[in-house]
């Protein structure tokens, strides 16, 4: 029997409410913004990232483009994360990326 789905911190707002313009992390901060909701699917070995959401300053919450992002085990998830970042000039601690509290993991 397969067991369903568990998922850590679930969405707050609605999906519609955001704009799925997407944007580099890049401008994200170039914009003033923070991350504010990294959605990562995790089964076994394997790593997904299901959405990164950052808010700008006038409250916007806007998509930002992971698909150069590469996690390659759940173990290295948060090194993984610094080194996307430094690749698009930003620091990941400063945008929120390594915030826990924005992660919202499924399982």
């Amino acid at each position: 029997m397969k067991t369903l789905a568990n998922e850590t911190n679930p969405l707050t707002y609605e999906h519609s409410t955001v704009d799925h313009s997407y944007r580099t992390l890049a401008e994200v901060a170039a914009l003033g913004g923070k991350v504010t909701r990294l959605r990562i699917f995790i089964e076994g070995s394997m790593v997904d990232v299901s959405y990164l959401h950052a808010t700008l300053p006038g409250g916007q919450i806007v998509t930002v483009e992971t698909s150069t992002l590469s996690i390659r085990t759940p173990f290295m998830l948060k090194s993984n994360l610094i080194e996307w970042a430094k690749e698009q000039g930003v620091f990941a601690k400063g945008m929120g990326l390594l915030d826990e509290h924005n992660w919202s993991v499924l399982r």
